[in-house]
């Protein structure tokens, strides 16, 4: 969803999530908030003690990008651009071409 958020022109704001880290990269641009995660006791259970902090830096996170949405609408996915088309259409079949033409006898 973050990819599609992009390509549609909308500031993302998400939590840094192995795979969503993955695709973004160590990228730093001002239209992506990545929140950290609080400690998990569980695969799905936060630390009770982090949960707090974690709602006040989405709420930070949010707020920053609505009041940038307000001030500059539009968004310069130049920075991303390379991340982006690696997980085009096109740049996931040149993956898999790869893959297959390595394997093939």
């Amino acid at each position: 969803m973050v990819l599609e958020a992009l390509a549609s022109g909308c500031r993302v704001v998400a939590t840094a999530l192995p795979g969503v880290t993955e695709i973004l990269g160590e990228r730093k641009t001002d239209f992506i908030d990545l929140v950290p995660t609080p400690r998990l006791q569980e695969v799905d259970k936060p630390v009770a003690a982090d949960q707090k902090q974690f709602t006040q830096n989405l709420g930070s996170a949010l707020q920053r990008q609505l009041w940038a949405a307000r001030k500059h609408p539009q968004i310069d996915l130049s920075p991303i651009a390379d991340r982006m088309a690696a997980f085009s259409w096109s740049g996931v079949f040149r993956k898999v071409e790869a893959l297959y033409l390595t394997h093939a006898g």
